[in-house]
């Protein structure tokens, strides 16, 4: 366990720690994305926030492995169950820098919160808020001072993504 580390500015939530599992201190993890491609899967350590109001914790993973939807890990410094019930309800951060890279094309959503987004014509529609998933497609909610456009985040209708600059091209109509 780490103590006097400095907190990294860029953690991004990646899950939570949903139980103990077994005996020997390991916990169950939720991971926010699907486990078997879940961020969390390369991590060497993690930043755990427990309670309300708690300071991030680094904490190394000496063990981790799938078990269904979610993912079971050893923690070092947590030795039993009840240590492990103890983390219950953590929600566990990585820093984005330990992201692994991604291939051309793909993004890593928390890298679309920000950027602005404009028409092909240079219609401005405002910023990314959240990216959402409604299950078939990932949406952009995208919000300015007046209105949020809902856009669906697909080839069809996005030209294009230049993280640099933090704007997204697309093509899309207010009315639509």
């Amino acid at each position: 366990m780490q103590s006097n580390e400095a907190v990294p500015a860029d953690l991004v939530e990646v899950g939570r720690i949903a139980d103990a599992y077994g005996l020997g201190g390991w916990v169950k993890i939720a991971p926010h994305e699907a486990a078997p491609g879940s961020v969390l899967r390369t991590a060497l350590s993690c930043w755990l926030v427990t309670g309300i109001g708690a300071q991030p914790r680094r904490r190394l993973i000496t063990q981790q492995r799938l078990q269904g939807v979610a993912l079971v890990a050893q923690i070092d410094g947590c030795a039993d169950r009840d240590a492990a019930l103890a983390l219950k309800g953590s929600a566990v951060f990585l820093s984005r820098a330990d992201f692994p890279a991604t291939a051309p094309d793909e993004y890593y959503w928390v890298d679309l919160i920000g950027c602005a987004v404009v028409s092909a014509d240079g219609t401005a529609f405002g910023t990314v808020a959240a990216v959402e998933d409604f299950g078939a497609d990932p949406v952009l909610r995208v919000v300015d001072a007046a209105l949020e456009t809902l856009i669906p985040f697909v080839a069809a209708h996005v030209v294009s993504v230049e993280l640099e600059s933090r704007r997204i091209v697309v093509d899309w109509q207010r009315d639509y």
